[in-house]
């Protein structure tokens, strides 16, 4: 990731690795781009070892997130153990800014896998989290 000062020069770089998610989601266009008719299966592969990691709470909540966009575009639903964990793990108790988002972000775009306890429960940790 380049930094740069007030008139655009270039006064830094630092390596951004990109996290599994957003390496999942980037390959999981290019082989529908590909139109492979291997695709589902090398989706599923990838979806359910990422998987393991969001149950043990493992994981990049904001590009989760949009992992999980691809995902459900393809015909990912609710109830299958994939979007379960992912939303298990999104819903996990926030610690930082980010992880707050992302919570915010999977109520907004997930209305209905989110239930006003959860919602209420949110609302108090974020309201702790922002007095400290």
């Amino acid at each position: 990731m380049r930094t740069v000062n007030h008139q655009g020069d270039t006064i830094g770089v630092k390596s951004y690795p990109p996290s599994k998610e957003s390496r999942a989601a980037f390959f999981i266009r290019v082989v529908d781009d590909l139109k492979s008719p291997h695709a589902a299966q090398l989706t599923e592969s990838v979806v359910g070892s990422l998987s393991v990691f969001w149950k043990a709470g493992s994981g990049d909540r904001e590009d989760l997130i949009r992992l999980l966009e691809v995902l459900t575009k393809r015909g990912l639903k609710q109830d299958e153990a994939p979007f379960i964990a992912a939303r298990q793990y999104v819903l996990t108790p926030p610690e930082t800014d980010d992880e707050f988002r992302a919570a915010a972000d999977f109520c907004e775009k997930y209305p209905d896998a989110v239930s006003n306890a959860e919602r209420e429960a949110l609302k108090a940790q974020f309201l702790e989290f922002a007095s400290d």
